[in-house]
């Protein structure tokens, strides 16, 4: 079992690893124990993933385009339940 979950969180570092290295405002304390880090490479991923999805999949920019769905990124605080949305990440058209 431990194999499985080093393995798991080897591939979940490696999606936000890129994340990390676009943080560029925190010079030192660059690890999990400091919040305002986390949060900002929080805020990073979640822009690099919709922009990822948007690239990525054929059909959906297409149903974007056309008005047929919206996509918008957020992020869910596992302490209060609350998510937020990022507006700079809401891509909709009205046709």
């Amino acid at each position: 079992m431990p194999v499985v979950a080093c393995s798991f969180s080897v591939q979940i570092l490696s999606k936000i690893q890129p994340a990390v290295y676009d943080e560029k405002t925190e010079t030192e304390n660059r690890h999990s124990g400091n919040a305002e880090f986390v949060e900002k490479v929080s805020t990073i991923n979640v822009k690099r993933t919709v922009q990822a999805v948007i690239e990525r999949s054929p059909i959906l920019k297409d149903m974007i385009e056309t008005g047929a769905i919206a996509i918008v990124g957020g992020i869910h605080n596992i302490s209060t339940g609350e998510v937020s949305f990022y507006e700079d990440t809401f891509i909709i058209n009205n046709p």
